[in-house]
């Protein structure tokens, strides 16, 4: 198993929510890869397939149809775009919220070995 090494640098430049959002867009990215990979061939033999079948069903119609599914398509990249918008939002948040709770957890941990560190030493003297 692969193990992130970071320099000092890298861990001052990039807070704990940068880098946990890095690791989670790669792991999404390389799992979703052999998906992707096997629609870039497979998408034009559907349209193909799917064309020459509404072309036997409807005849000359079926360019009419086409002509609807290129529409639906162009009507959808506003949305991809405004998807994409709030997505980024989305990261930001997540960031800031991992950010607040690697604080918290941070200034917990003092705490924790602060009441430690007086209870050991009050048991240590006599």
């Amino acid at each position: 198993m692969k193990q992130l090494k970071l320099s000092n640098a890298a861990k001052t430049n990039h807070s704990p929510g940068q880098i946990t959002n890095y690791v989670m867009v790669d792991a999404y990215r390389i799992g979703e890869f052999p998906y992707w990979i096997h629609q870039t061939w497979t998408i034009g033999l559907q349209i193909c397939l799917a064309f020459l079948i509404v072309y036997y069903a409807m005849g000359t119609a079926a360019i009419a149809a086409v002509v609807v599914i290129v529409l639906t398509v162009l009507a959808n990249y506003p949305v991809a775009k405004l998807q994409h918008k709030y997505l980024a939002k989305l990261m930001v948040a997540q960031d800031r919220r991992l950010k607040a709770m690697a604080k918290a957890l941070m200034n917990m941990k003092i705490l924790w070995c602060s009441h430690f560190l007086r209870l050991s030493a009050f048991y240590r003297s006599p």
